[in-house]
């Protein structure tokens, strides 16, 4: 391997980019820098990367990720790059302006679990909707190119959750890895240990700094540690599992939970109960103290009465080991000093204002004096008398309030058991309180304004019993046992008191995914509170990844919100972690609904679904629908409807589907029969125009048709129909026919005046698609437009002239107006062969007519044609080669030499296009019969063009059909090429000439 490298990475990060080439080109490495921008303007880095063949290092960052020129097309070209081996992705951490400074901070990149996905894809998804707000604001001229903008970023959008998934299964390096003991690992994989020595030794000599440390992350392969740079361990220990409980909650659930900010509330108040009980303690026993101590101390003396305001400047703290000496002084610190100087102080007392000492140090102070004095001190009996006392005034004092002052966990426990007990009085106009609401409000997230606190409780008479036996009882049961018998409280109407049951159980049991998960469905599907719904699951799926129904059920919150990315990267999971057909089902019918370009992934997961339940029959119905609006395959969907209506009599459309396929096939009797079913089950079905489409056929009322037809009423009352019924049934039929889904493609098809050009003009047009007929003779190309719009529903543009001609064909294309030039299939089909002479008797003329033909003919075509489909990223191109392109036979050496061009243009073209998204194929006959090809082999010699009359070859139409086949193809399909010829051709010299057959 060279010394010579790419390294591409967004504009974000050149810092460190800089640093890696800073190192690595002190001993000989050449790093060539992609510096990708913002700029709407820039190239994207795929486009710049296939501009060399360099090995590439890709520091992909959290930059990277949100940069639209790194990811344009970034799927591919990931795909690409590791496919191709061309380069090694090395994970950096991103960085982010601090707002209001101008300073940086550090972004880890993540992409390990789902919800770092979510994150970026959800980041797309938002820059996708603000740039559909932001589209109305940009004038006429730079409308196109932001529309453009918003395509690519739209297939970001839908590839993000793809593009990660790749990166986390490639072998990715982070950066730590990459740089340590002298980006050893990076030498190690060039097979360049020299250099690594190098390094080294330019790192020991201090004229480059050291590489940092390296911390490999699990799972992930990494190069040993040397000797002489030791690197910590590959894995650390695992936390204890509800370490790492805590830690996934932490990452998802808000900073602040309604239970958290109830339970300090709780501790809060229990610790004030604590310390005034503490208080009232001391203040009675101080004067005691003060009659008892004969020689008063200078503290109590020279301290204030403390007030209120004092108390709450010089807050008391708690006695605690976690108290640090830095936010209170030490107590021995203070006192001390004054026990020891007591007697001497007499004037100025010690500065103590600023330090609050704790009364119970200054009552043991108190009773040793006392001790000291050789007195029996009354301390203990105060202090017992007064702390009965004190409890006395502290249960007064709370009576009233007990209600209000109760815990989280007594509210609801008193509410639930006394919901048992008692009913619900009818809610008054002025609620008695308003604690219970408050506190049912944060435990359910009102700020989602999901549920109304008031409609949740109600107000409930609480019995002045003792909950503390009960309280008690609950704790011995397991979470099972609760989950039951909060379901059967949720079953008898009491949804809430349920819900808070369970939610209890969830609080006790936070590791519980399947507890966790009852929890989400009943808040889902009961309460309707989605939010809280998706929060819960969200943890479950943290607790649990494999949990295919939580994955399902938060795909179905995610298209309740509509947000349908994110829900078909659910059911995406879901489908991988289980291949069962509930799971196909759902997503296909997601992308049926939600993401039309998707009907061939749709098709193929409906496909999947009934291959292990046959018997869905909306699965039957739905694939049905595909198979004829999309991928054209009526006799497909006739069957699936069919065994729609045998497993659902009832379905209210199948039968009209039905109905308009017999009606299209011409089997009026049944379309008929079908469409009096559809009306009878589904009455907004019968119309006037259906009734005169399905039930007027078998006896048509000649003077309606002409009304329709012809649209001018007055004139037709007096006219004699003189037409056939066959005839007034196709014209019925016709006007019936609604324009297909194909009506928006526009297919070219060169040498479209006869033979296969028009048999594959004709099935095109038949199926709905645009048509653009070209040829050199201006009589056919408008006959053949005539008919085919008078037959098909279509429309049809014609271009008159010479392929083999530059000038002509560039006048021809640039004629196309705004609905003509936006060509999605091109079909390369003018060719011809002119004599059939060995090589030394060919005449030039002829030689350079096939020329000019069937090699600059498709070459012109393809270059006017190409550019405006690789702009779209959407395109086919089909060329018509022959087996003559395959090999030769003789006399065939120029023509055979031409078709051989084909075939090699095909290839380079497939590859040159495959990377901007366009397919590109051939077909190749044999002998075709229909065609012009012979008579104008033998220059319109009849006798001698006489060359399939003992022998049955292909017609143009079997050419036409390879040829519709390969453009009908799903979109992730591309055909290379079609080898064909008839039952009586072996090859090109070897034919069955023994009659026809």
């Amino acid at each position: 391997m060279s010394n010579q490298f790419q390294i591409a990475y967004s504009v974000d990060n050149q810092h460190l980019a800089k640093e890696i080439d800073h190192h690595l080109s002190s001993v000989g490495i050449q790093l060539n820098h992609i510096m990708v921008g913002h700029n709407i303007d820039d190239a994207p880095l795929q486009q710049r990367l296939n501009e060399g063949a360099d090995f590439v290092l890709l520091l992909i960052s959290d930059n990277f990720l949100k940069n639209v020129n790194c990811m344009d097309r970034g799927l591919f070209m990931l795909q690409d790059l590791l496919h191709n081996e061309r380069a090694q992705c090395v994970i950096i951490d991103g960085v982010q302006k601090i707002e209001g400074t101008n300073e940086y901070k550090t972004v880890p990149t993540k992409f390990e679990r789902m919800t770092h996905v979510i994150k970026y894809m959800n980041y797309w998804q938002d820059y996708y909707l603000d740039l559909r707000k932001e589209k109305r604001n940009h004038s006429e001229d730079e409308e196109q190119q932001f529309n453009e903008y918003i395509k690519v970023v739209r297939s970001v959008s839908a590839e993000m959750s793809d593009f990660l998934k790749t990166l986390k299964n490639s072998n990715y390096w982070t950066f730590e890895q990459m740089s340590h003991n002298g980006y050893e690992l990076f030498f190690n994989t060039i097979n360049k240990p020299g250099l690594h020595e190098a390094l080294l030794q330019a790192i020991a000599r201090g004229e480059i700094p050291a590489t940092p440390p390296v911390i490999f992350p699990k799972n992930k392969p990494a190069t040993p540690p040397t000797e002489t740079t030791p690197a910590p361990p590959t894995e650390t220990p695992a936390p204890p599992t509800e370490t790492i409980v805590n830690t996934l909650l932490e990452k998802t659930a808000p900073a602040v939970t309604a239970a958290s900010i109830i339970e300090s509330r709780v501790k809060k108040e229990t610790k004030e109960v604590k310390e005034t009980k503490e208080i009232v303690e001391v203040k009675a026993v101080k004067k005691e103290v003060k009659k008892i101590i004969e020689t008063p101390l200078p503290l109590e003396k020279s301290t204030p009465p403390i007030s209120p305001k004092t108390k709450k400047e010089t807050p008391t703290p708690p006695q605690n080991a976690e108290t640090k000496p830095t936010d209170t002084p030490p107590q021995k610190e203070v006192v001390e000093p004054v026990a020891s100087k007591a007697t001497e102080v007499k004037t100025t007392p010690p500065p103590i204002k600023k330090v609050s000492v704790p009364d119970e140090e200054l009552l043991k102070i108190s009773e040793k004096k006392l001790k000291e004095k050789g007195r029996t001190p009354l301390l203990d009996k105060l202090i017992k008398h007064r702390r009965e006392v004190a409890q006395m005034e502290k249960q007064t004092e709370q009576k009233p309030s007990e209600s209000n002052d109760s815990s989280f966990e007594e509210t609801i426990n008193e509410i639930i058991e006394e919901e048992k007990v008692i009913a619900i009085t009818p809610p008054s106009p002025t609620p008695t309180t308003t604690k219970p609401p408050r506190i049912l409000s944060e435990i359910f997230h009102d700020e989602d304004e999901e549920l109304d606190s008031n409609e949740i409780i109600g107000n409930f008479e609480l019995s002045s019993s003792s909950s503390i036996s009960k309280k008690k009882k609950r704790k011995k049961l397991d979470w099972k046992t609760q989950l039951q018998q909060a379901k059967h409280l949720i079953q008898s109407g009491k949804l809430y008191a349920g819900l808070n049951m369970i939610r209890e159980a969830v609080e006790k049991n936070q590791s519980q995914a399947d507890l966790r998960f009852e929890y989400a469905i009943h808040l889902m599907d009961d309460a309707e509170s989605y939010k809280a719904a998706t929060r819960e699951l969200e943890k479950v799926i943290q607790l649990d990844e494999n949990n295919v129904a939580a994955y399902t059920r938060l795909a179905v919150l995610a298209e309740i919100k509509e947000d349908y990315l994110l829900a078909k990267s659910y059911y995406e999971k879901a489908l991988e972690l289980k291949n069962d057909a509930h799971s196909n089902y759902l997503l296909a019918v997601l992308l049926t609904t939600k993401f039309p370009d998707l009907q061939d992934q749709a098709a193929n997961y409906f496909k999947k679904s009934l291959k292990k339940d046959s018997d869905n029959p909306d699965a039957h119905y739905r694939y049905g629908l595909i198979l004829e609006e999309h991928l054209k395959k009526p006799k497909k969907a006739l069957s699936h409807f069919e065994k729609t209506l045998e497993l659902m009599p009832n379905h209210p459309f199948v039968n009209y589907d039905l109905a308009l396929m017999h009606y299209r096939a011409g089997d009026f009797s049944k379309a008929k029969k079908y469409y009096q079913q559809a009306c009878a089950l589904n009455p907004e079905l019968q119309t006037a125009t259906n009734d005169r489409a399905f039930l007027g056929v078998e006896k048509i009322d000649k003077s309606h048709l002409l009304v329709e037809v012809t649209k001018e009423a007055e004139e037709v009352s007096s006219i004699e129909f003189s037409q056939e019924e066959a005839t007034a049934a196709t014209i019925l039929e016709k006007t019936q026919i609604p324009k297909s889904d194909n009506f928006e493609k526009v297919v070219l098809i060169s040498g479209s005046t006869s033979g296969i050009g028009k048999a594959t003009a004709t099935l095109f047009a038949s199926n709905g698609y645009r048509v653009i007929l070209t040829g050199r003779r201006a009589d056919r190309l408008e006959a053949i437009k005539a008919d085919l719009e008078n037959k098909y529903p279509t429309q049809v543009e014609t271009l008159q002239f010479d392929v083999g001609n530059i000038d002509a064909a560039q006048a021809a294309i640039a004629s196309l107006n705004e609905k003509w030039n936006s060509i999605d299939i091109l079909i390369n089909n003018a060719g011809l062969a002119k004599g059939f002479e060995p090589i030394h008797e060919g005449k030039l003329e002829d030689w350079e007519a096939m020329i000019n033909t069937n090699v600059k003919g498709l070459l012109f075509l393809t270059r006017l044609v190409a550019p405006g489909m690789v702009a779209r990223r959407k395109g086919h191109i089909i060329n018509v080669c022959s087996t003559a392109g395959h090999e030769v036979y003789p006399n065939g050496n120029v023509y055979c030499a031409t078709k051989h061009a084909v075939d090699a243009l095909t290839k380079g073209m497939r590859l040159d296009l495959y990377k901007h998204g366009l397919r590109v194929g051939q077909v190749s006959p044999a002998h075709v019969e229909e065609t012009e090809f012979a008579r104008v082999r033998f220059d319109w010699d009849v006798e001698r063009a006489k060359i399939y009359n003992d022998f049955q070859p292909l017609r143009a139409e079997d050419v036409a059909n390879a040829i519709y086949f390969i453009a009908t193809q799903p979109e992730h399909v591309n055909i290379q090429d079609i080898v064909l010829m008839g039952k009586q051709q072996a090859n090109s010299t070897n034919i069955d000439r023994s009659g026809r057959k």
